[in-house]
């Protein structure tokens, strides 16, 4: 009967036009989680992508950190802002006056990862993946703390190292 659960719950949710990055089990529960929002039907990493995946239920939205020149983390799967902006530079060759003016296909801003948190503070759940780019990691453990999200994140990401002084 679990599994019936669960094979209807990933049919809803494709149904409903998320692109769905995991489902794990919970001590028995699945547990869905919105990759980049629903970007499966919506821009990703936009409010309108996050507030989709909520809206239909999901708990738990992903968030791919990028960092600025400035040292500021915005949320976008790619180094470079040319595929949802069309602005072909990398953001950590942009100062955040830069990437401000960016604006994606529904008119949305690069959205900062501290926007994101403090938008869905208590609605949400959040899975944060740490690209390839170097910045520091206590910029990131800073933030998690400040907006009071520190039960209710995972950190995830390539570089041993960076996971390894977020743990510490």
């Amino acid at each position: 009967m679990a599994v019936l659960g669960v094979a209807i719950l990933v049919a809803a949710a494709f149904l409903a036009g998320l692109a769905l990055a995991a489902l794990v089990h919970d001590e028995g529960t699945g547990r869905v989680i919105a990759h980049r929002g629903a970007s499966g039907g919506r821009i990703e990493h936009t409010f309108d992508a996050y507030d989709h995946a909520l809206d239909v239920g999901v708990k738990m939205i992903e968030q791919d950190v990028v960092a600025s020149r400035d040292g500021t983390l915005f949320v976008s799967h790619d180094a470079n802002a040319d595929r949802l902006t069309g602005t072909d530079r990398l953001y950590s060759d942009m100062t955040d006056e830069e990437i401000a003016v960016l604006k994606t296909a529904n008119g949305e801003n690069i959205h900062t990862l501290e926007s994101v948190l403090e938008r869905y503070r208590d609605r949400a759940s959040y899975v944060i993946e740490i690209k390839r780019e170097s910045f520091d990691p206590a910029t990131l453990v800073d933030l998690v703390v400040r907006c009071d999200v520190e039960d209710r994140e995972i950190i995830q990401s390539v570089s041993l190292d960076a996971l390894v002084e977020i743990h510490s």
